[in-house]
């Protein structure tokens, strides 16, 4: 695989996870916290959106040459 190609891949990643994070929107805050299986299913998906785009700004960086960063906030 290409680096391009990882990057793509990482895209179509934060793409899937941003939409199942979006399925939780039909839910109020407390219909979420209440429901303990809701609650961590809506947990991993944030979670997996996040590292996806973590991942996808390594790559970014990576494949520009740009200088490594020092925290993780320098990555976006």
């Amino acid at each position: 695989m290409t680096n391009i190609d990882v990057i793509d891949a990482q895209i179509g990643n934060v793409k899937k996870y941003l939409q199942a994070t979006g399925n939780f929107k039909k839910y109020s805050k407390e219909e979420i916290v209440d429901n303990q299986e809701r609650a961590f299913s809506c947990e991993r998906a944030l979670y997996l959106t996040t590292q996806s785009a973590i991942d996808l700004a390594e790559s970014v960086i990576s494949y520009k040459s740009f200088r490594k960063p020092t925290e993780l906030k320098e990555s976006f």
